[in-house]
């Protein structure tokens, strides 16, 4: 009897002491607020911006002319180039920090131009100059965001003034034709974006009436840009 009164009061002992013991455990405090500002955000695209670019340009010309003699063409291929320079404007619409879609317009001022000199029977020593003076297009973007990098493809309208100087005859005259091209946007910082693009534009053919001639003009450009953002 005793021995079960001993290992009833031994049990309830060994609870208390155990309990007690527990209670004295330091149970840490767990914080299940997310800290927000240590996730980075992806970068906003979307808005305004303004930049300055410098190109160079290798270009490639054909030009009919009928000198009334034989009621033949003669064909004269040129290929101008040379550096030129300008500014875009632009703005993107971030569809969904992905999908970008854009309209960018541009305007430069170019040096483009080439010398050919040929043999004539008729006059021993001819000269003709091509240059183009300036050029610009309006285009539409669409490009693929990447956190702060933006690859993109970009086509729209390209115009430009293509001026040619022979003996007997001066030409001077606005072209308008297409033009596709592809590159990337940087962000360097959070207003400051950088660019890097190939454009291929065509001006297509115009018919000369006063020099019996028909122009071609396309060009390859390789541009590098930097603009602000706002």
């Amino acid at each position: 009897m005793k021995i079960r009164y001993l290992v009833t009061a031994s049990v309830f002992a060994l609870a208390a002491v155990t309990g007690a013991q527990a209670a004295d455990i330091v149970r840490p405090d767990v914080n299940t607020d997310v800290n927000t500002d240590a996730v980075p955000s992806l970068f906003d695209w979307n808005g305004l911006y303004i930049g300055g670019e410098l190109l160079s340009s290798w270009s490639h010309s054909r030009i009919d002319i009928n000198d009334g003699r034989n009621n033949k063409n003669n064909e004269y291929r040129i290929k101008p180039v040379g550096p030129a320079g300008g500014f875009y404007v632009g703005y993107n619409f971030d569809i969904n920090s992905v999908a970008i879609l854009g309209v960018d317009t541009d305007f430069i001022s170019t040096d483009v131009k080439a010398v050919h000199v040929w043999y004539d029977a008729a006059a021993p020593l001819k000269s003709m100059q091509l240059r183009q003076k300036w050029a610009g297009s309006t285009r539409l973007r669409v490009g693929y965001a990447v956190d702060r990098w933006m690859p993109y493809v970009a086509s729209g309208v390209y115009y430009g003034k293509i001026e040619i100087n022979k003996e007997d005859y001066n030409y001077s005259k606005t072209h308008v034709g297409w033009t596709a091209g592809t590159g990337f946007d940087y962000a360097v910082a959070d207003n400051i974006l950088l660019r890097a693009e190939y454009r291929y534009s065509d001006l297509g053919k115009k018919d000369v009436t006063a020099a019996n001639a028909v122009v071609k003009f396309n060009t390859n450009d390789f541009r590098m840009g930097i603009a602000y953002k706002f």
